[in-house]
């Protein structure tokens, strides 16, 4: 990296991600492996999500969550890509499979948008719900705006598209945390943060249900130790006590 380097120069890329859950029977979360070429979370399990591209800001992709323009269409773009899943309707039905080869041309670059007005299908945006939104902190060469999405799986089985992702899996929340705890999984911290804010709820239904009360937003705080700091939400130990401009999240889902 050049001595010239200034983190506080670094652009923060807009980005969506979304977190699939459902009861299976208990409270599931769809979770992907990113590859180790990845140049940004190597090895990682996260959620599917990506960065806007410009054609999800020009797609006509909006929600009711008074969120700039592109945030629900890459959400959308990428549960496509990633897993396969098409989180669209047709008429009043939920779409139910997508041809490979019209999956691989969303990954090349084709605006979500012209796949959807040339099958006549529609974003049900009032099922994506907004939840959360994690800023990467200053430092790292790459920094993200991200928006996290709740919603109950579309049709069909999550298939990761074996490029950016080696493995896709349906755990609970605590699987997952217990997974990351044990050195098993890598997890990056807004990740993490919002499997402990799922493992709260008894099924997935509760969790939506919560989600669709769009509850004020509330902001992570951090407390500080001598082996570091921990990010902490509402019901957390400590939470009142913890300081809120060192790292940059919001919640309602809670």
């Amino acid at each position: 990296m050049s001595e010239a380097y200034d983190p506080r120069d670094v652009h923060v890329a807009p980005a969506a991600t979304v977190m699939l859950v459902e009861d299976r029977p208990d409270l599931s979360v769809l979770m992907v492996r990113r590859t180790e070429r990845a140049v940004f979370g190597s090895r990682a399990w996260v959620f599917p999500g990506g960065r806007v591209d410009p054609a999800d800001v020009e797609s006509g992709v909006v929600g009711s969550s008074r969120l700039p323009d592109g945030f629900h269409a890459a959400a959308v773009r990428e549960l496509l890509e990633e897993a396969g899943l098409v989180f669209a309707k047709s008429g009043d039905d939920w779409v139910s499979s997508l041809a490979d080869e019209d999956r691989t041309a969303v990954a090349a670059g084709r605006p979500i948008a012209r796949l959807l007005a040339e099958r006549d299908w529609q974003v049900p945006v009032d099922d994506l719900h907004y939840v959360a939104h994690w800023i990467t902190p200053v430092g790292p060469p790459r920094r993200f705006d991200t928006r996290f999405f709740l919603a109950a799986p579309p049709p069909g089985d999550a298939v990761h598209d074996g490029s950016e992702l080696v493995e896709a899996a349906w755990v609970t929340p605590g699987e997952a945390i217990g997974r990351f705890e044990a050195g098993e999984w890598e997890i990056m911290s807004p990740t993490l943060r919002m499997l402990r804010t799922l493992s709260r709820f008894g099924s997935a239904v509760e969790a939506i249900e919560r989600a669709a009360e769009r509850r004020p937003w509330v902001r992570a705080r951090v407390v500080f130790a001598e082996s570091g700091y921990d990010v902490l939400l509402p019901g957390d130990s400590g939470y009142a006590d913890g300081v809120e401009d060192f790292e940059r999240g919001w919640v309602r889902l809670y």
